[in-house]
Order: structure tokens, then C-alpha cells, then sequence
């Protein structure tokens, strides 16, 4: 009976254990082509989702999808990760009513969601938020309705939430701001920015690698550390300013730019980066550090502004880097400037700013002038960081968000002065009928044009050291061997062992039986001549 007991006891446990849920992809109408499991909506595949442990997708459809309350479509399940997953930017859209507070609302949750549009509905709330999330958004548009009122936000990231290769556009005229660090800071990776204010760190976090561009401000710090890295920020607004340090809320307050491009509009009353301390609460201290940055367009670069209390201090720091410093201003006993490797070069070089492209041409004087040293990650487009852009043969960094592309050091060519070498000239035979001939061998210390000169020996007579044509005024002179010249041979000698066919006929004329001598000379590419060498020769007589 042991055994049935046994086949008993193991039912009652199978029984009494739940079934472990699997991950589930939703499809959601247009969406026909998801292998998943069919849902009629978009809020009826989130309400799935929410109910197990497993970690589920949603696949939405070529459509627009609207939320059918004003607080937007929800998800802030712990424990329940989700994926929310679109056809593509422009295809797949999420919206609200009008007057809503919110189109995508993933705060408190473990929702992910990637390649949409969510679009912010006319006359949105004040406060209201395209999305909202404390986990990864990637490949998000996020747009609005023309027609709005309230101040907004295009995008709200928390508890260390990122945006990547994503853009945010909003208008200017409603205070919108395209991005915000919640609780717990958030990270703004590879995207475009465009609003009334570009970023506003509330509690820090990292922008890197992005284009900001904000109509009164570009990147406000306002407690906790920010990081900005190869970025270009822009504003346009008189009374604006590209990037600020602003304590507030009884904490310090840190803003740290390396590798960032500040453009202003050029008008009156603006400034490219900023410090201010001091508030309500004491040691509220604000500090901006600034490195391997460009700023232009503004009528002060650098402001320091302090409370003018012992604990407040707005301390801002510049190195190697290039702005004009005429403009610089500190306000409060507490407000200080402090400088070192900074330029100020004048026109820095840009390819065309008038089309908002800020690279470096090659024959800007910013190429090379950075920190020197090594620093990791890549620029504005993506390339190395640290390259030798002045080809002087030492890499180093460029000033702003771009850094030039490696040119290759143009070095002056080696001169070569060395002559060939000619050794082991000898004829093969050295004496010869016509037209058997000889070989003329030798060899070469390099490749080299070669001349062969045949010289016939012929009586001569002593004349102030030369041997000269005997005359009757020289007869008893004494006697020397004259060398005419009565042709030459021409080749290509090549490196090592050569060798040249001589009949005995020059011009196909032959030459007279007698004393020769053959004398070759060689020259190099770079035009370096050798010392010649010459051998004997003796024609003979053809054989009757």
C-alpha cells in the first residue's frame, strides 16, 4: 500500500502549487502581425500585464492611441516588469484628451518602452507630462499640440530613468521644458532637446552626447550633481543663459561640463555658465566646473553669483578652455572666478554657424588645445574623443562637442644623398670579335639609370698635364693614351647583380679592332651620382 500512499501525497503537492505564469507578448489592434496573444486595447493589455510576476510585452500597433482619461495610460506595477514596444517614431502615437495631466504615466513601476510617438494633447494641464517614467525610454518622439496654455513637460525621468536616441520638441512659449530630473536624477543619452528651457536637474544626473536648445535657458542644475559631456547647448532669449548652478532647497548644488559647445543669440544681457548660491537655508553652495568648452554668442561667459553669507559660496571653474573673459562678473563677497589654460582666440573656427553647424573647420586654432589629458568616451557624433586634428603627430583633445577627425602628419620626404655604389665591373670576355661581342657585368648598391661609355684608346702627347692630339709643337713630348668617345650603352640597373649584351657595334656601325675601354656610371631617383668604373676591352680581328 506504500506505493498508492505515495502516488497520493505527490498529487495533493502538485495541486497545491500555483502554475508558474511565462512571459506573454500582447498584440494590440492594427497590430496583426504579433505572434502573441490578442487583446482588443491598449489599457486591456496593460491590466494583463499588471496581474502576474513575469516579465511581458506590448506590442502596439500603426495607429494613434488615445487614453480615455486625463490622466493618461498607466502603468506602475513593482514586480511586474513590462516592455511597451511601437511600429516607429511617426507611426505608432499615444495622446490624451484635451486638458489632460499626463499621456504615459510608468512611474513607480518596472515599464520600459521604446520606438513611439506620444503626443501632448491641446490645452494640456498645468504641469502635465508627455511621459513619465522611472525606467528606460528609447527611440521616443515627444511632441505637442500647437494650442496650449499651461507650463508643461515633455519628459519627467526618476529614480536614475534614461532617455535615449530620442527627441523632445515643445514650444517656447509657455515655459515648457523638454526635460526633467525627478527623484532620484535621470539620464539624457544621444537625444535633441528643443523647448522654453532645455533640462532642469532638479535632483542631477548625466546629459551626454546630446543637442539642447532652449529659448531662455539650456541646462539649469538645481541641487545634487549634474554631468554635462559633448553636448551643444543653445538659447536665444535676452536674460538667458546656456548653463547654470543654482543651490536651492538646503543642499549643494554641482554642475560638471567637459567637451560642450555654449552658443548664445548675441544679444545683451546673457550669459554662457553660471553659478548662484545662497537661498532661504544655509550652505547652499553652488559650483560649476567647466573643461574643453567653447562659448560664444553671449555678453558675459562667466557669472559667479553669491548670497553674501559666510556658508553660501558660487564658485565657478574654467580650464582649457575658450571664451572672451572681458565680460565676466562676480556678485556677493562669495562669488568667485577661477581660471587656468583658458583662450580666448576670437572666431573659433565653426564650419558654418549660420546653418547651426558647429564642428570645427581644419584650420580652427581649437584643434589640439583640450586637456591633455587622456580622457575616455566619444564625441557629439559618436567618434573617438581624442584625436591628433592638427597633424602634428600628438593626439589631443579638441575644444566643444566636436572633435575633429585624425589628419595624417605631413612630413617632409628624406633626402637622399647617398651615391649608388658600382662594384665588380668586369667584361665577359674582355677581348672579343665582332659581332659575338661580351657581357658587361657589375653590380648595383640600388636600383639605378646606368650609362655605359665605349672610349677607343689612341695615342696622345703630355701638354701641361693632359693628354692631348700629338702635334708637330708637341712631337717630342712624351707619350700618353687618349680615350674618345665613340658611343654609349643605356639600361635600368636594378638592385644586385646586372649584366648588358655589347656586340661590338655601336649604331650598328662596328668598331675597328684595338685597345677600348668601357667606363659606367649610375644615377639614382633622387638624382645622386656614382663614381664611374671602367674596364678594358680589346676588339679583334674577325676570324677568317
Amino acid at each position: 500500500m506504500r506505493a498508492p500512499v505515495l502516488g497520493l501525497a505527490t498529487a495533493i503537492v502538485v495541486a497545491a502549487c500555483p502554475a508558474v505564469a511565462s512571459a506573454t507578448d500582447y498584440c494590440v489592434p492594427p497590430n496583426d502581425n504579433c505572434a502573441g496573444t490578442p487583446v482588443p486595447s491598449f489599457d486591456k493589455a496593460l491590466e494583463l500585464a499588471a496581474q502576474g510576476t513575469n516579465a511581458d510585452r506590448i506590442f502596439l500597433g500603426d495607429t494613434t492611441y488615445v487614453a480615455q482619461t486625463g490622466t493618461g495610460f498607466t502603468y506602475n506595477v513593482q514586480g511586474s516588469p513590462l516592455e511597451i514596444i511601437g511600429k516607429g517614431s511617426g507611426k505608432t502615437a499615444l495622446t490624451s484628451p484635451p486638458g489632460a495631466s499626463a499621456v504615459l504615466n510608468l512611474d513607480g513601476g518596472q515599464a520600459s518602452v521604446r520606438d513611439l510617438t506620444i503626443r501632448i494633447p491641446q490645452n494640456a494641464a498645468a504641469g502635465a507630462s508627455g511621459l513619465s517614467t522611472w525606467e528606460s525610454a528609447r527611440g521616443i518622439d515627444v511632441v505637442e499640440d500647437q494650442t496650449q496654455t499651461n507650463t508643461h513637460r515633455g519628459v519627467v525621468l526618476s529614480q536614475g530613468a534614461s532617455l535615449e536616441d530620442s527627441t523632445v520638441t515643445l514650444g517656447g512659449s509657455q515655459n515648457t521644458t523638454a526635460v526633467v530630473f525627478g527623484l532620484g536624477g535621470g539620464n539624457v543619452l544621444r537625444s535633441a532637446l528643443t523647448a522654453w528651457e532645455g533640462v532642469a536637474s532638479n535632483y542631477g544626473g548625466l546629459i551626454d552626447r546630446s543637442r539642447v536648445t532652449g529659448v531662455e535657458r539650456g541646462v539649469y542644475g538645481m541641487r545634487d550633481g549634474t554631468t554635462i559631456t559633448a553636448t551643444l547647448v543653445r538659447f536665444s532669449k535676452s536674460g538667458g543663459a546656456g548653463i547654470g548652478a543654482l543651490a536651492g532647497a538646503g543642499a549643494p548644488t554641482s554642475v560638471k561640463a567637459d567637451g560642450v559647445t555654449i552658443i548664445g543669440p548675441g544679444l545683451a544681457n546673457t550669459f554662457g555658465v553660471g553659478a548662484t548660491a545662497g537661498g532661504l537655508t544655509p550652505f547652499e553652495n553652488a559650483e560649476l566646473i567647466l573643461t574643453n568648452s567653447i562659448v560664444r554668442g553671449v555678453s558675459s561667459s562667466i557669472v559667479a553669483v553669491g548670497a553674501g553669507r559666510g556658508a553660501d559660496d558660487a564658485n565657478v571653474r574654467t580650464s582649457y578652455s575658450d571664451y572672451d573673459p572681458g565680460g565676466n562678473t562676480t556678485f556677493g563677497s562669495n562669488g568667485t572666478i577661477t581660471e587656468s589654460n583658458v583662450s580666448y582666440v576670437g572666431d573659433a573656427g565653426f564650419v558654418d554657424p549660420a546653418v547651426g553647424d558647429y564642428h570645427l573647420r581644419s584650420s580652427s586654432p581649437l584643434l589640439d588645445r583640450g586637456d591633455t589629458v587622456p580622457s575616455p568616451g566619444l564625441d557629439l557624433d559618436g567618434n573617438a574623443l581624442i584625436t591628433d586634428g592638427d597633424g602634428d603627430g600628438v593626439a589631443r583633445r579638441d575644444m566643444g562637442a566636436f572633435e575633429h577627425a585624425a589628419v595624417v602628419p605631413v612630413r617632409a620626404p628624406a633626402v637622399d644623398s647617398t651615391r649608388p655604389l658600382i662594384t665588380a665591373f668586369r667584361a665577359d670576355p674582355s677581348a672579343f670579335a665582332v659581332p659575338k661581342g661580351t657581357r658587361l657585368r657589375y653590380q648595383l648598391s640600388e636600383a639605378a639609370r646606368v650609362t655605359i661609355t665605349i672610349q677607343r684608346n689612341v695615342p696622345g702627347r703630355r701638354s701641361g698635364g693632359r693628354c692631348v692630339r700629338p702635334s708637330r709643337r708637341l712631337q717630342h713630348a712624351k707619350r700618353c693614351v687618349r680615350h674618345r668617345t665613340v658611343g654609349t650603352l643605356k639600361n635600368a640597373g636594378v638592385h644586385g647583380a646586372n649584366k648588358r649584351r655589347f656586340t661590338g657595334r655601336i649604331a650598328k656601325r662596328a668598331l675597328r679592332p684595338g685597345s677600348y675601354r668601357a667606363v659606367v656610371r649610375a644615377t639614382d631617383a633622387a638624382g645622386n651620382r656614382s663614381a664611374p668604373k671602367s674596364v678594358r676591352l680589346r676588339v679583334r680581328r674577325k676570324a677568317s
